[in-house]
């Protein structure tokens, strides 16, 4: 596959691996929102492809009134109770 071909993916992790070291270096602040929301329209457009088995373009996806939720069955959060002791 296209990791045999090249090494684009390796070289790619460690070109962010370095630029967050720098940043934690200089003290500028790294900021990937850019990239976090292209990663997460790209996965929510395979879901909907998934679900729907056919191809679907990025414009059908966006003039979409279909709404996704999350439901992933996990627990809500802790409630307080009395501390414990594990000694």
């Amino acid at each position: 596959m296209g990791s045999e071909k090249d090494d684009t993916f390796r070289t790619g992790a460690m070109a962010k691996v370095k630029a967050f070291i720098e940043s934690v270096r200089t003290g500028l602040r790294l900021n990937n929102a850019g990239e976090a929301a292209e990663s997460n329209v790209t996965a929510i457009l395979g879901r909907i492809a998934a679900y729907q088995q056919r191809l679907v373009t990025r414009d059908e996806m966006t003039k979409s009134t279909e709404r996704l939720q999350a439901n992933c069955g996990l627990p809500g959060p802790p409630t307080a109770g009395p501390a414990t002791s594990c000694c």
